[in-house]
Formats: C-alpha cells, structure tokens, sequence
C-alpha cells in the first residue's frame, strides 16, 4: 500500500515541480553520494556535528523506511535518521535563542545509540558556533517458559554530545564534537543474574576542517575515535556480555564543483581497531565461547556525483570499494579448554543510485542500494559481507519553511 502511494505522489512531483529549493537532504541523499556524510561539504549530520545545526533551520524530514523491500527498519549507528523523522527550528530571527532540534526514530537495534528520542540546540557567538545534543532509548524483554527459563532483560542508552565550530577565515573552518554515552543494563532470570549496571564508560571524540582550495573545490579532512565499553545483551547467544570496542578512523574527502549543476564527492578512509567480548556463563555451565576478539582494518574508497538535470530533477550515483580484513579469536576456559582463531579477508563494492524530486520548498528524495546494509563497526563484519542479501531503498521527504 505504502509503495503504491508512494508511487502517485513521485507522478504527482513530476508534473507539479517548478524549482529547485536548497534543502539539504537526508539519509537517502547521504545513501545515494556513498555514505560517511562527514566528508561532506553541505551535510549536516547534525546527531554527530552538533554545532552545525544553526546552517539548516526550519526545515522538517520524514524518514519512510525501505519501501522497495516493505521494510521499516532504522539505519542504526551510521549517524542516520534511519526510519522516523526531526524538525529544525530557529527560535528567533536574531539568533539571541539558537535553534532547536528534535528527532524520533523506531525500530532500531536493542544496542544502537543513536537514540529513540533526541534533542539538540545549537547557538552561535560571533565566529565560534556551540551545539549541545542528547539522544535516549529504551529496550527491554520478559520470556517466560523459555529454553533457559524465565527472564527479563532492559537496557538503557542516554547519550550526551558538545560540538564545537570556529570559521578561522572564510576559507578555513574546523569542527570538534564529543559524546560519552550512560549505559544501563540489566538481566535475571533462571539461566543468569546480572544486576543493573550503570557506567559511563564509552565516549567519542571528532575532528574536522573544511580547507577551501578554490572556488570549486574544498578538502575535509576528518579524525575520528571511538572506545565503547559497556555491558550489552546478546540476542544472538542469548545472554549478557561485557564488551570493550575500539575503533580509530583517519580519512579525507573531497567535494569538486564542476559546475553549479554538477557535484563529484570523493573521499578515501583508514579505519582500525578492535571488538572485544567476554559472554555471562549460565549458572548450570555451558559449552559456550566466554571470550571472544576482533581486531579488524577497513580500507574505504568513495566516489559519487549529483546532478541537476532538470530545475526539478537531480540525479546521483556512487560507486564504494570496502575492504576488510579480521583476525577472530574465540576462546573457552571451560571443561573442553579450546581457542579458535579465525582469519577473514573480503571485498565488496556496493553501487548506489538516487532521485530527488524538488517542487518549491519541498523534496523527495530516494536511494536504493544494491548490497544489504551493513554494520560500521562489529562482530564479524567480513562473514557477513560473504553472505548474499538483498539491497535496501531510502525515501526522505524534507520541507523547508
């Protein structure tokens, strides 16, 4: 139902559109140019660079999911929207109250932090912008009957974010944002107890700088490190686990002007480091790995192009190479005392294609994707690019006012 309605209102944009209008766009768009919006020039990414968010006020995006597929799953962990939507509003034309932000997103992940609920607000004072952002979520579960028996579980992720932005010359800009992340969790049940722990543990640190070459062409550089260590419940295995991970990235972008209709983004990263896990026995005993290691690198190449062939129709296109490579240890201290070391080395290189239709001050945008979505950072990561999966799509609607 939802696609065929989407299909009249893509006919219905085709006939009615008249202009272009300069929204900046959102996850489809970021899909469509190959992701990492980081390396953008004119994305705001506003749930990981909060202080960017006083250069996109009043405006409103929908997130519908992946149509193409029926799916209505969220993007999680990729600084995406993912499936729900936000509204930007300046609070006073004089900027003396900042702008305001606030986004929903559902069905994410039991461990994703990228927040069911966030807020942010951003202010600037003279050359230095200041931004301040919070995302919560919730998860929780109660089995009664089970193959372990009773339990309950829940979990809860309160993130807290400052960014910071200073435009040295009109050329040279830097962007610093940080977070550290509450994390809650608890389990009991017949199988395992583990009683509600509350760390604030996990915290990332960014860096950024828009250097202006020329009047066409402008390089981001980008740092990025990230430690995530708390307590999270495995749904795969079934019970709790501590996990410690480590990830550090090193990469720049490019964004190339050729002409005002015409846009190339490339960027190319380094990302290391590692993913830690130590899994909560079963009271009775269990055969089951109680540690487990990842250390992993990433090579990540991307090149995409946006065009305006129409004063109503923009086009784009991205082509990604991603190589990953991860040494996996497994070990059990229990009676059969076994380690396990696996070595895994793959390749993929996902194409996208995307559409925006403009019409006044509103936009349509879509993405579709050919290669199922995977994990920025985790467990297993190669494995899962060695299995076959469908694509997935993007819509997002923006309206500015």
């Amino acid at each position: 139902m939802i696609r065929h309605l989407f299909t009249v209102f893509l006919i219905a944009v085709c006939f009615c559109s008249v202009s272009i209008s300069p929204v900046e766009a959102g996850t489809s768009r970021t899909l469509s140019l190959g992701s990492d919006p980081e390396y953008f020039t004119d994305s705001s990414n506003v749930p990981h660079w909060y202080s960017c968010l006083l250069s996109y006020p009043n405006r409103v995006d929908f997130e519908l999911g992946d149509v193409v597929n029926g799916q209505d799953t969220a993007l999680s962990n990729q600084g995406l929207i993912g499936h729900g939507g936000g509204v930007h509003v300046r609070l006073d034309e004089a900027g003396r109250y900042g702008t305001l932000a606030f986004y929903v997103q559902d069905n994410l992940q039991h461990d994703a932090s990228d927040g069911a609920f966030s807020a942010y607000w951003a202010r600037s004072f003279g050359s230095l912008k200041v931004g301040l952002g919070g995302s919560f979520s919730t998860y929780g579960i109660s089995q009664v009957g089970s193959s372990i028996g009773d339990r309950s579980d829940s979990q809860y992720l309160h993130r807290y974010g400052l960014g910071l932005g200073y435009e040295f010359s009109p050329g040279f800009r830097l962007e610093l944002a940080g977070d550290v992340l509450n994390s809650m969790t608890g389990s009991a049940g017949a199988a395992f107890n583990l009683p509600l722990t509350d760390d604030w543990d996990t915290f990332g640190l960014r860096l950024r700088s828009f250097l202006k070459i020329n009047e066409k062409l402008t390089l981001v550089p980008v740092v990025d490190y990230l430690s995530d260590t708390r307590m999270d419940l495995d749904l795969s295995d079934d019970r709790p686990e501590a996990i410690d991970v480590r990830v550090f990235k090193l990469g720049i972008g490019a964004n190339l002007q050729v002409r005002e209709d015409l846009v190339l983004v490339f960027s190319s990263e380094y990302r290391t480091g590692r993913y830690d896990q130590r899994w909560s026995q079963y009271s009775a005993g269990s055969d089951l790995w109680d540690t487990g290691r990842c250390d992993f690198y990433q090579i990540r190449l991307r090149s995409g192009v946006e065009s305006a062939l129409l004063p109503w129709l923009t086009v784009r296109a991205s082509v990604k190479y991603l190589r990953v490579h991860e040494e996996k240890f497994l070990t059990d201290d229990g009676a059969d005392d076994r380690d396990e070391i696996h070595y895994v080395e793959n390749v993929i290189t996902p194409v996208v294609l995307g559409v925006g239709f403009h019409f006044g001050d509103m936009t349509a945008d879509l993405a579709y994707n050919d290669t199922p979505p995977f994990p920025e950072v985790g467990k297993a990561l190669a494995d899962f690019l060695n299995e076959d999966g469908e694509g997935y799509s993007s819509v997002t609607l923006s309206w500015e006012f």
